[in-house]
């Protein structure tokens, strides 16, 4: 199931669970020179970068095992992002 969230400032999306394999993380929008991060958690607490970020329209892959999954945006200015985790 998809995981979809609006963000209009800085943040970070609900957690998602991700049951393992590949999965995507899709971003489109008004960035206000900012970039959205792939954040991973094995306890519900502690975020952990996938090292996936983007900071255009567009979008990866990623592959982890089974954890739970959230975007984060920071360093923006005025932005108006949606973005997608598959």
């Amino acid at each position: 199931m998809a995981q979809k969230t609006t963000f209009s400032v800085d943040a970070s999306g609900p957690w998602t669970e991700h049951g393992g394999g590949r999965g995507w993380m899709l971003v489109y929008g008004t960035f206000g020179s900012g970039s959205m991060d792939l954040e991973y958690t094995f306890d519900g607490t502690t975020a952990i970068s996938s090292a996936s970020t983007v900071t255009a329209n567009g979008g990866g892959t990623f592959e982890l095992p089974p954890c739970q999954v959230r975007a984060t945006l920071s360093g923006s200015s005025g932005p108006a992002l949606t973005t997608v985790i598959y």
